[in-house]
């Protein structure tokens, strides 16, 4: 589940990459669209145009990362093997990837669907430029029509079907669908409400004040979504160190509930990753030492099931 919520964090980011590109495209070339619109070029077929310029990206980039992540699997492969064997103390035998072709479809589609998906907006930005804004280097703003009232409620309708799935089936994924949509909810009324009380907060800053946020405005929208790259980047280096102190910390308690004995004696030999048995004798020679009131024994062994080795 961890893995699988981060190559959703991955795909979140190629989704900002590619919209930044389509975006840039759009704005080099609106020159060249307001051309093509004036000579009677239709909205539809520049919106076909970019929508292939992004769906060319998303191939590439699947064709590319599909292999290579294959790849990258099979070469830390031994070194999460290594790991699950020291952090269990259970001897793992894997005799390679076990990718089924529906998981690496599933991933090619995902792929090809977020570029898609990312690009949609930039094209549907530059078939909405007027033909002579577009030619003029000065024109008029775009036409940009809030989409905060259909953002709002397919935020609420989530946020209803989340908490419908968290009481109604008891799934963890309905809570958490909830809570990203309300959070998502809560952005979009921020920045709605935000021109309300814009004016309130300008007003002591004056001239300069004014002229800042301005400039903030004409900043080009790849830089937001570069900057959204950054935030999802730390985002995700502050979601895995919050994984790794809550399941230190998990570990700390589990073995100060579980493991009521004040020492753990066990060999510094290991097979793999697993400790050699001690002496039988040792368990009487620890016991006859003077204030040790009580001995447990606990041999972990190999053994073979099903096919299997078990610990």
């Amino acid at each position: 589940m961890l893995l699988s919520g981060v190559s959703g964090l991955a795909l979140l980011a190629a989704l900002f990459v590619i919209g930044s590109a389509v975006a840039t495209s759009v704005r080099a070339r609106r020159r060249e669209i307001g051309l093509l619109r004036c000579i009677g070029a239709e909205r539809r077929h520049l919106l076909r145009l970019f929508l292939g310029e992004a769906l060319v990206v998303g191939v590439g980039g699947t064709l590319v990362g599909v292999p290579l992540g294959l790849g990258l699997a099979r070469l830390l492969l031994p070194t999460v093997r290594e790991s699950a064997e020291l952090v269990f103390a259970m001897r793992f035998f894997t005799a390679g990837l076990d990718v089924s072709p529906t998981t690496l479809a599933l991933g090619a589609a995902a792929g090809v669907g977020a570029a898609l998906l990312a690009g949609f907006t930039p094209a549907r930005a530059a078939v909405r430029v007027a033909p002579l804004a577009a030619v003029r280097r000065a024109g008029p703003p775009e036409d940009r029509r809030s989409s905060a009232p259909g953002a709002l409620a397919a935020a609420l309708v989530l946020t209803a079907v989340g908490l419908v799935a968290e009481i109604h089936f008891d799934s963890p994924w309905g809570g958490n669908l909830a809570a990203l949509a309300t959070d998502f909810f809560l952005v979009v009324l921020f920045v709605r409400e935000a021109r309300l009380v814009s004016a309130v907060v300008l007003r002591p800053l004056r001239g300069r004040g004014r002229l800042a946020v301005e400039r903030l405005a004409d900043i080009p929208p790849e830089l937001a979504l570069a900057g959204g790259v950054l935030a999802l980047g730390l985002g995700l280096m502050i979601m895995a160190g919050t994984l790794a102190r809550s399941f230190e910390a998990s570990v700390l308690d589990f073995i100060h509930h579980q493991v009521r004995a004040d020492l753990v004696v066990a060999s510094t030999a290991t097979t793999g990753w697993i400790e050699s048995p001690v002496h039988e004798d040792l368990g009487a020679r620890l016991l006859a030492v003077p204030g040790v009131a009580r001995v447990e024994r606990v041999r972990l062994a190999e053994h073979e099931y099903e096919g299997g080795r078990i610990s």
